[in-house]
C-alpha cells in the first residue's frame, strides 16, 4: 500500500496494526500469520497475510500419531515384557512346585533335572544331595530311638529288680534303707526321663492317645509323689484354682511330665514355697528363689515357634518342658526371672471346664 493511502481498501484483520507487526491471529476457522512492514522503494507499507490452518492441522494429526505410537510401542513392550518373564519364571514356578510336592519322610521322592537352563538342573541336584542327607540323619535318628529304647531301659529294669531282691532280703540296715531309697529314687527319675526322652523323639503322639485331664487332681498328684520321693519337697507347694474341675483334652503322660519337671524345677531352685495357680487357660508356677541366669532367660525368649536357638545351653529340665511344650502345641512364657523368684506361665488352646 503506497504511501498516504488510507487502510480502508485493506481487510478489516489488516487495519489499525502496528508497524512493524508479525503474529497470528485468527479469523474464523482460520489461522493467518500477518506480516506488517515499511518498506522504502516504492516507498509505502507491505501487508503479508499467510494461512497456515492445514499446517496446524497437520501438527495436531502428527502429534496424535506419535502418541499412537508410543501407547502402541508400550503395549507391545509390556507384552513381550510379560511374556518374557512366564518363559523365564516358568522352570522356577515347575521347581517350586516340585518342591512343595515332597513330602518329609525315609523314601522322599527327587527332583527331576530335565531343565533347559543348566542353572536349575544344578538347584535340582543340589537339593536331592540334600535330601539324601536328610533321609540319612531321619534313619540314623530312627535307628538311635530303637537301640536307646533298649540299650537305655535294660539297665534300669536290672537296677530296679536287683533293689526289690535286697529289699525282700530283709538283712538290710537302717543307714543301707535310706541309701537303697535314694537310689530307687533316682532310678525312678531315670526310667521317667527316658520315657520322656523317647517318647519325645518317636514323633507326634497317636489322637487317639489323647484325653480328657482333671487338671487339678492332675496336679495334686504330681505334688504328692514328689513329696513323698523327696523329703525337702514336702509341704512347700501352694496349689491355688479358679474351678474345683478344669479339664484339658491332651496327652496324659506328656502333660504328667511337663507339670513334674517344671515343679521340681522350681522346688530345687529354692528353699522357699512353690506358688501353683491353675487357671482355665494358663497354668502359672512361681517360686521365689534367686531367679534363674540372664543367659536362659533370653534364650527362653527365642523358644522354639519364636526363634531358632532358644534350646541351646539351657539346663536339663528347661530343655525338656521346652519340647514337651512344642509337642503339645502350648505356650510357655517366663514372665519374669530375678532376685525375688521365678514365674512360669503355660497357655493351653484347648483347656477350659468340662
Amino acid at each position: 500500500m503506497p504511501s498516504g493511502e488510507g487502510e480502508s481498501r485493506l481487510p478489516e484483520f489488516f487495519r489499525n496494526r502496528p508497524v512493524p507487526l508479525s503474529a497470528e491471529i485468527a479469523v474464523g476457522n482460520k489461522t493467518l500469520l500477518i506480516i506488517i512492514e515499511k518498506i522504502d522503494s516504492p516507498p509505502g507499507k507491505l501487508f503479508l497475510a499467510r494461512d497456515f490452518t492445514i499446517l496446524e492441522r497437520r501438527e495436531v494429526l502428527v502429534k496424535i500419531l506419535l502418541l499412537s505410537i508410543a501407547l502402541i510401542m508400550l503395549v507391545v513392550g509390556f507384552l513381550v515384557a510379560k511374556g518374557s518373564a512366564k518363559l523365564l519364571t516358568r522352570p522356577l514356578k515347575r521347581l517350586s512346585r516340585d518342591i512343595q510336592k515332597i513330602q518329609p519322610g525315609i523314601a522322599m521322592e527327587r527332583l527331576t533335572r530335565d531343565y533347559r537352563d543348566s542353572e536349575f538342573v544344578e538347584i535340582a541336584e543340589s537339593f536331592n544331595r540334600f535330601l539324601c542327607a536328610l533321609e540319612s540323619h531321619i534313619h540314623r535318628e530312627k535307628s538311635f530311638v530303637k537301640l536307646a529304647s533298649h540299650e537305655l531301659r535294660t539297665p534300669l529294669a536290672i537296677i530296679s529288680g536287683a533293689l526289690e531282691i535286697l529289699e525282700q532280703r530283709r538283712d538290710v540296715s537302717q543307714s543301707d534303707q535310706k541309701t537303697l531309697l535314694r537310689i530307687r529314687n533316682a532310678t525312678r527319675a531315670m526310667q521317667e526321663d527316658t520315657e520322656m526322652l523317647l517318647q519325645l523323639a518317636r514323633g507326634k503322639t497317636a489322637k487317639e492317645e489323647f484325653v480328657a485331664l482333671d487338671m487339678v487332681k492332675l496336679t495334686a498328684e504330681i505334688v504328692a509323689d514328689l513329696g513323698s520321693s523327696n523329703g525337702n519337697f514336702k509341704g512347700r507347694t501352694e496349689v491355688i484354682y479358679d474351678s474345683a474341675e478344669l479339664l484339658v483334652y491332651s496327652n496324659a503322660a506328656l502333660v504328667r511330665m511337663l507339670l513334674r519337671n517344671l515343679i521340681k524345677n522350681a522346688l530345687m531352685h529354692t528353699a522357699a514355697r512353690v506358688q501353683i495357680r491353675l487357671g482355665r487357660e494358663s497354668i502359672h508356677i512361681n517360686d521365689f528363689g534367686s531367679g534363674l541366669p540372664q543367659s536362659v532367660v533370653s534364650q527362653f525368649s527365642q523358644a522354639p515357634g519364636k526363634a531358632p536357638g532358644g534350646l541351646q545351653e539351657s539346663s536339663f529340665g528347661l530343655l525338656i518342658v521346652q519340647l514337651i511344650s512344642e509337642r503339645l502345641n502350648w505356650q510357655l512364657d517366663i514372665e519374669h526371672s530375678g532376685s525375688s523368684g521365678t514365674h512360669f506361665i503355660i497357655r493351653m488352646p484347648a483347656c477350659g471346664q468340662d
